[in-house]
């Protein structure tokens, strides 16, 4: 593992559906985590383990882009062809505070779940 890597402090929250005074929850689904979330569909668990698993192959393309740009990408498409994400993911990548960033996948099969995580400004 590079000094990069031990360095950041990288947190994955799997997000919960946003609702919606008066939205009907039978049909919101969430991606699986530490708790029964409830995918009955195999197909929704592929999508939602899709989405995971982009989100650690963005996690190692940042590194690899940080190293060599000393400043994270915040568009998918300064990443390629090193990393693309799964079709019918999308990857959203906004800057945090300290030059840090907030990375998110969602998907339109999955319809109001997302996964995201933060990865600090590196300490200099």
């Amino acid at each position: 593992m590079n000094t990069l890597a031990r360095g950041l402090a990288v947190g994955v929250v799997i997000m919960a559906p946003r609702l919606v005074v008066g939205q009907d929850t039978s049909k919101v689904k969430a991606l699986p985590g530490q708790m029964d979330l409830s995918l009955s569909d195999s197909a929704q668990r592929r999508i939602a383990q899709a989405m995971a698993k982009d989100l650690g192959n963005l996690r190692k393309a940042e590194e690899s882009y940080y190293t060599a740009h000393k400043a994270y990408a915040y568009s998918v498409g300064d990443l390629a062809p090193s990393f693309r994400p799964t079709a019918g993911n999308v990857i959203a990548i906004t800057p945090t505070d300290g030059a840090g960033y907030h990375a998110v996948a969602t998907n339109p099969a999955l319809p109001g779940a997302e996964a995201g995580f933060d990865v600090p400004a590196p300490k200099h």
